[in-house]
Formats: C-alpha cells, sequence, structure tokens
C-alpha cells in the first residue's frame, strides 16, 4: 500500500498500491474493497495481507 486518496469525483476513499508480481504495475482501488474479506480456495482471508519487504 503506497497510500489513500480521495476519488476525484465522488470522494469515494480510494488505496493505492503496487503489485509484487508481474511488472509490479501501480493500482488504485476503493478503499472499502482493499480491506474486505474474500473466500479463496474455500477458505475466509483478507482481500490483502502486509508483506515485510526488508
Amino acid at each position: 500500500m503506497l497510500g489513500l486518496g480521495l476519488h476525484s469525483e465522488t470522494h469515494e476513499p480510494m488505496v493505492a498500491y503496487r503489485a509484487l508480481y508481474g511488472d509490479y504495475q501501480l493500482w488504485t482501488r476503493p478503499a472499502g474493497m482493499f480491506l474486505e474479506t474474500v473466500i479463496h480456495q474455500g477458505e475466509s482471508q483478507p482481500r490483502f495481507s502486509p508483506v515485510k519487504l526488508f
């Protein structure tokens, strides 16, 4: 996660983050979606989790 900002028209909170795979693109996602829980391989888990890089 790089930071939190606001959508320019709706003022919805948005999260900016960089993918840690592929070509490491910069992405944005609504904060509520970024923080939600999803079902993955039959188990409930956070959509994203902290990663220690250093």
